[in-house]
C-alpha cells in the first residue's frame, strides 16, 4: 500500500460545528438543531441532532431537522469535496470563516 501524502484543504466552519433554533409547534417554543460529532458514541461521524422530545425518544431526522435541511440553512462547504477556494479566509459559498484540515491523499 502506498504512503499517503498530507494535503491541506479549507472547509466552512459549518462543516464541523453549527447550530440554529427551530420553531416548535406551540407559539414561543424553539428547539436547538445542531450539526456536530456524535459524542455519545465517541465517533468521528458528524450528524444532526435536535433538542425536541421526538428526537430524544427516537433519534433520527425529526421534523425540525428535516426543515433545516430542506431550507439549506447549513452550508457545509469543503474544498476537498466541493472545489473552489476560500475568498480572503471566508467560505466561497456562505462567507462564514474557514478552517484548514489535512487530508491523506
Amino acid at each position: 500500500m502506498p504512503d499517503l501524502t498530507t494535503t491541506f484543504f479549507a472547509h466552512c466552519e459549518t462543516a464541523e460545528d453549527w447550530a440554529t433554533k427551530a420553531p416548535g409547534s406551540k407559539p414561543g417554543v424553539t428547539y436547538a438543531v445542531a450539526w456536530s460529532r456524535d459524542h455519545k458514541n465517541q465517533s468521528v461521524q458528524f450528524d444532526y441532532s435536535c433538542s425536541c422530545p421526538a428526537y430524544k425518544h427516537q433519534p433520527g431526522y425529526c421534523k425540525h431537522i428535516k426543515k433545516v435541511v430542506a431550507d439549506k440553512l447549513r452550508c457545509g462547504w469543503m474544498q476537498f469535496m466541493d472545489g473552489d477556494a476560500p475568498i480572503g479566509g471566508a467560505c466561497p459559498k456562505c462567507s462564514a470563516p474557514t478552517r484548514v484540515m489535512g487530508w491523506g491523499v
